[in-house]
Protein backbone atom coordinates (compact mmCIF):
# COMPACT_ATOMS: atom_id res chain seq x y z
CA UNK A 1 0.00 0.00 0.00
CA UNK A 2 2.94 2.33 0.67
CA UNK A 3 4.18 1.84 -2.89
CA UNK A 4 0.89 3.08 -4.34
CA UNK A 5 0.92 6.06 -2.01
CA UNK A 6 4.50 6.89 -3.02
CA UNK A 7 3.54 6.63 -6.69
CA UNK A 8 0.59 9.01 -6.16
CA UNK A 9 2.95 11.44 -4.42
CA UNK A 10 5.34 11.25 -7.38
CA UNK A 11 2.45 11.90 -9.75
CA UNK A 12 1.35 14.95 -7.76
CA UNK A 13 4.91 16.27 -7.75
CA UNK A 14 5.15 15.79 -11.53
CA UNK A 15 1.82 17.63 -11.97
CA UNK A 16 3.15 20.48 -9.85
CA UNK A 17 6.31 20.75 -11.95
CA UNK A 18 4.22 20.68 -15.16
CA UNK A 19 2.03 23.51 -13.85
CA UNK A 20 5.05 25.55 -12.77
CA UNK A 21 6.75 25.02 -16.16
CA UNK A 22 3.59 26.12 -17.98
CA UNK A 23 3.41 29.28 -15.89
CA UNK A 24 7.09 30.08 -16.50
CA UNK A 25 6.66 29.49 -20.24
CA UNK A 26 3.67 31.83 -20.31
CA UNK A 27 5.61 34.49 -18.39
CA UNK A 28 8.63 34.24 -20.70
CA UNK A 29 6.45 34.30 -23.81
CA UNK A 30 4.48 37.36 -22.71
CA UNK A 31 7.58 39.19 -21.45
CA UNK A 32 9.53 38.85 -24.68
CA UNK A 33 6.41 39.31 -26.83
CA UNK A 34 5.84 42.65 -25.09
CA UNK A 35 9.48 43.59 -25.58
CA UNK A 36 9.40 42.70 -29.28
CA UNK A 37 6.09 44.50 -29.76
CA UNK A 38 7.52 47.68 -28.22
CA UNK A 39 10.55 47.50 -30.52
CA UNK A 40 8.30 46.91 -33.53
CA UNK A 41 6.15 49.91 -32.55
CA UNK A 42 9.24 52.15 -32.38
CA UNK A 43 10.41 50.91 -35.78
CA UNK A 44 6.98 51.46 -37.34
CA UNK A 45 6.86 54.96 -35.85
CA UNK A 46 10.30 55.72 -37.32
CA UNK A 47 9.18 54.41 -40.70
CA UNK A 48 6.09 56.62 -40.52
CA UNK A 49 8.21 59.68 -39.66
CA UNK A 50 10.51 58.95 -42.60
CA UNK A 51 7.58 58.52 -44.96
CA UNK A 52 6.11 61.83 -43.76
CA UNK A 53 9.31 63.53 -44.86
CA UNK A 54 9.23 61.63 -48.15
CA UNK A 55 5.60 62.61 -48.69
CA UNK A 56 6.39 66.25 -47.98
CA UNK A 57 9.23 66.10 -50.50
CA UNK A 58 6.96 64.40 -53.06
CA UNK A 59 4.35 67.13 -52.56
CA UNK A 60 6.93 69.82 -53.24
CA UNK A 61 8.28 67.98 -56.27
CA UNK A 62 4.74 67.54 -57.63
CA UNK A 63 4.01 71.27 -57.17
CA UNK A 64 7.21 72.08 -59.06
CA UNK A 65 6.31 69.64 -61.82
CA UNK A 66 9.21 67.23 -61.30
CA UNK A 67 7.04 64.16 -60.59
CA UNK A 68 3.73 62.96 -61.99
CA UNK A 69 0.42 62.81 -60.21
CA UNK A 70 0.75 59.01 -60.07
CA UNK A 71 4.06 59.32 -58.19
CA UNK A 72 2.45 61.79 -55.80
CA UNK A 73 -0.46 59.40 -55.16
CA UNK A 74 1.97 56.52 -54.56
CA UNK A 75 3.76 58.61 -51.92
CA UNK A 76 0.42 59.41 -50.25
CA UNK A 77 -0.57 55.74 -50.33
CA UNK A 78 2.75 54.68 -48.78
CA UNK A 79 2.27 57.30 -46.04
CA UNK A 80 -1.25 56.07 -45.30
CA UNK A 81 0.00 52.46 -45.13
CA UNK A 82 2.84 53.48 -42.79
CA UNK A 83 0.42 55.33 -40.53
CA UNK A 84 -1.90 52.31 -40.37
CA UNK A 85 1.02 49.96 -39.62
CA UNK A 86 2.29 52.33 -36.93
CA UNK A 87 -1.13 52.46 -35.25
CA UNK A 88 -1.45 48.66 -35.42
CA UNK A 89 2.06 48.17 -33.99
CA UNK A 90 1.28 50.55 -31.12
CA UNK A 91 -1.97 48.67 -30.42
CA UNK A 92 -0.12 45.33 -30.49
CA UNK A 93 2.48 46.67 -28.06
CA UNK A 94 -0.22 47.98 -25.73
CA UNK A 95 -2.10 44.65 -25.80
CA UNK A 96 1.11 42.67 -25.18
CA UNK A 97 1.90 44.90 -22.21
CA UNK A 98 -1.63 44.49 -20.82
CA UNK A 99 -1.33 40.71 -21.12
CA UNK A 100 1.97 40.80 -19.23
CA UNK A 101 0.57 43.10 -16.54
CA UNK A 102 -2.47 40.86 -16.04
CA UNK A 103 -0.30 37.78 -15.75
CA UNK A 104 1.79 39.52 -13.08
CA UNK A 105 -1.34 41.02 -11.51
CA UNK A 106 0.02 44.55 -11.41
CA UNK A 107 -1.39 47.93 -12.42
CA UNK A 108 1.90 49.71 -13.03
CA UNK A 109 3.61 49.67 -16.40
CA UNK A 110 6.35 47.09 -16.74
CA UNK A 111 9.46 48.03 -18.67
CA UNK A 112 11.06 44.93 -20.20
CA UNK A 113 14.82 45.47 -19.95
CA UNK A 114 16.30 42.00 -20.37
CA UNK A 115 18.18 42.05 -23.66
CA UNK A 116 17.02 39.76 -26.42
CA UNK A 117 19.51 37.02 -27.03
CA UNK A 118 20.64 34.73 -29.78
CA UNK A 119 23.10 31.97 -29.01
CA UNK A 120 25.93 31.73 -31.51
CA UNK A 121 27.33 28.51 -30.04
CA UNK A 122 26.75 25.34 -32.04
CA UNK A 123 23.95 23.16 -30.73
CA UNK A 124 24.76 19.80 -29.14
CA UNK A 125 23.73 16.60 -30.86
CA UNK A 126 20.00 15.76 -30.73
CA UNK A 127 20.72 12.76 -28.49
CA UNK A 128 21.78 15.21 -25.74
CA UNK A 129 18.32 16.81 -25.80
CA UNK A 130 16.59 13.44 -25.97
CA UNK A 131 18.48 12.18 -22.90
CA UNK A 132 17.75 15.43 -21.08
CA UNK A 133 14.03 15.11 -21.82
CA UNK A 134 13.89 11.45 -20.84
CA UNK A 135 15.59 12.13 -17.51
CA UNK A 136 13.92 15.40 -16.53
CA UNK A 137 10.58 15.93 -18.25
CA UNK A 138 7.78 16.04 -15.65
CA UNK A 139 5.31 14.51 -18.10
CA UNK A 140 7.47 11.41 -18.36
CA UNK A 141 7.87 11.38 -14.59
CA UNK A 142 4.08 11.44 -14.32
CA UNK A 143 3.83 8.48 -16.68
CA UNK A 144 6.39 6.60 -14.56
CA UNK A 145 4.37 7.39 -11.43
CA UNK A 146 1.17 6.13 -13.10
CA UNK A 147 2.98 2.94 -14.12
CA UNK A 148 4.19 2.43 -10.54
CA UNK A 149 0.62 2.90 -9.31
CA UNK A 150 -0.65 0.34 -11.82
CA UNK A 151 2.03 -2.12 -10.76
CA UNK A 152 1.08 -1.65 -7.11
CA UNK A 153 -2.60 -2.18 -7.89
CA UNK A 154 -1.74 -5.26 -9.90
CA UNK A 155 0.35 -6.59 -7.02
CA UNK A 156 -2.50 -5.94 -4.58
CA UNK A 157 -5.06 -7.65 -6.79
CA UNK A 158 -2.65 -10.54 -7.33
CA UNK A 159 -2.27 -10.87 -3.55
CA UNK A 160 -6.04 -10.86 -3.09
CA UNK A 161 -6.41 -13.57 -5.73
CA UNK A 162 -3.74 -15.70 -4.05
CA UNK A 163 -5.42 -15.27 -0.66
CA UNK A 164 -8.80 -16.32 -2.07
CA UNK A 165 -7.21 -19.31 -3.77
CA UNK A 166 -5.36 -20.28 -0.58
CA UNK A 167 -8.51 -19.84 1.47
CA UNK A 168 -10.61 -22.01 -0.90
CA UNK A 169 -7.94 -24.77 -1.03
CA UNK A 170 -7.39 -24.81 2.76
CA UNK A 171 -11.10 -24.66 3.65
CA UNK A 172 -12.04 -27.59 1.43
Amino acid sequence: MTGASDARTQEAMADSVLDKNELYNTLIERYFKAQLAIIAAYLREDAYDTLQQTDHMAERLFEEGFISRVDRLEAQSALADAKSESVNANNDARLAMIALQRLLRTDYRIKPTTPLFVSSRPLPDVSYFQDLALNNHPGLQKVAAKRAQAQQLHALSDTGYKLRYYYTVMVR
